[in-house]
């Protein structure tokens, strides 16, 4: 078995849980041939500095640019869709490609939409799994109905994915 854990190593718990994941996969499947992706480390340094300073300044400095990114209709555009989701990825839909994964495990919403697109485009047959490292619930960032699993820190959140039109058999509360 192949698998990848793509993430974006922002800070928060996202990298936290790449690396705890990556321990629980060895220790249960032993065999697995597993790789980490780093969504950043395949972008121009400038970009990912960039990116990571502006999503640090505003996780431990602003946090109300977090509420607003969260209930602003400008985040719910197209044009932000394509740059948020689209245009910075190239290399890690490059690398998930070739590597040719049979699961994907993503701990950064971004990634989600990263993976689904080279499902659809290579044909590739692999499974994608969410786990979100974030104790909120917003649909506009984190609904992504291509991922085939979701996994959540709560019962409240799990409420909230459902509701939001995941089945609920396809949402896990392991927590985080």
């Amino acid at each position: 078995m192949k698998a990848a854990i793509l993430l974006l190593n922002v800070g928060g718990g996202h990298m936290e849980a790449a690396n705890n994941l990556k321990a629980v996969l060895k220790k249960a499947h032993p065999d697995v041939e597993l790789r980490v992706i780093d969504g950043l480390a395949y972008t121009p340094r400038w970009f990912s500095r960039l990116f990571a300073w502006w999503w640090m300044t505003m996780q431990y400095t602003a946090p109300r640019i977090w509420g607003w990114m969260y209930e602003s209709p400008l985040f719910a555009t197209r044009l932000w869709g394509i740059w948020m989701y689209q245009i910075p990825w190239w290399g890690i839909r490059r690398e998930l490609r070739a590597f040719g994964p049979d699961v994907v495990f993503t701990t950064h919403f971004v990634c989600n939409p990263v993976a689904a697109r080279v499902r659809r485009e290579s044909k590739l047959d692999m499974r994608i799994n969410y786990i979100c490292t974030e104790f909120i619930w917003l649909d506009l960032y984190f609904r992504w109905p291509q991922t085939d699993r979701t996994f959540v820190s709560s019962e409240a959140q799990r409420a909230l994915v459902i509701k939001g039109g995941i089945p609920a058999e396809h949402v896990s509360v392991p927590g985080i």
